[in-house]
């Protein structure tokens, strides 16, 4: 279960990073 808990937070910073990315290049 914590394995599984700290790979969905791990997916969700890769997301959060992309969407900075995404964000940066819309400028």
């Amino acid at each position: 279960m914590q394995i599984k808990l700290k790979a969905l937070f791990f997916h969700h910073l890769m997301q959060l990073n992309h969407f900075i990315d995404f964000t940066e290049l819309a400028k």
